[in-house]
């Protein structure tokens, strides 16, 4: 989706046939163990305090930069962006300094919590089991939710009836429970949305992308 909504690709999700979600990882904001910074709520202030300023380490144009971009808006601020890369960069970026802080996954909260990062939030529903500590967005008064989406996705005009085969063998198999162990121990919510379904959900998050996508969108020649 943000590489649609960049121009990076000239397809998005409705060129595929779309099986169904199978499964959901919250994100959220985290900061070096030792900042200052020791809530959403601090974050947002600093960034008022210093507008444009707070850095971030982010991966322009994908969902580490799209995501805190989106709750910047709901917040009324803006951060400043530093390119660094994936999660084991922007993870360099933080703890070398370099950085004040940047998007990560609740597995990723989870194996970097030792090496010094600290979690402020997440952008769930609710609080997850594996870091029951870390509020959410939400109950710091902002209401942005936002989650890693795991896709099965077909080829445009596969025939319904082979979809509804990989669909039922899907579903049943996110009931078996060594399933739910391994999914449990990555920390991955088992959310299952059927295919039919699934296309307004993409639709509202396309739709959310897009708002901001024109603003880091690096301009087109003429």
């Amino acid at each position: 989706l943000t590489a649609a909504a960049m121009g990076v690709t000239d397809y998005d999700h409705t060129a595929f046939d779309l099986v169904g979600q199978v499964g959901s990882i919250d994100i959220g904001l985290g900061v070096k163990s030792d900042s200052k910074i020791m809530s959403l709520k601090d974050l947002v202030a600093e960034a008022k305090a210093r507008p444009g300023q707070v850095s971030a380490a982010t991966n322009i144009g994908l969902l580490p930069h799209f995501v805190p971009l989106m709750f910047g808006r709901e917040a009324g601020v803006e951060f400043r962006w530093v390119q660094a890369g994936g999660g084991a960069v922007r993870l360099r970026s933080l703890l070398g300094n370099h950085t004040e802080f940047t998007l990560f996954s609740t597995p990723e909260f989870v194996t970097f919590g030792p090496q010094g990062v600290r979690p402020l939030t997440l952008f769930a529903e609710a609080r997850h089991p594996r870091i029951p500590d870390v509020p959410t967005a939400k109950e710091a008064g902002y209401n942005f939710t936002f989650s890693e989406a795991i896709l099965w996705l077909a080829p445009k005009g596969t025939p319904r009836d082979r979809i509804g085969v990989m669909a039922k063998a899907i579903e049943a198999a996110m009931r078996d429970e060594e399933f739910k162990k391994r999914y449990d121990e990555q920390g991955i919510d088992p959310d299952y949305i059927p295919g039919p379904q699934l296309k307004a959900v993409l639709d509202r998050r396309m739709a959310g992308i897009k708002a901001v996508a024109a603003e880091v969108k690096p301009p087109q020649p003429n």
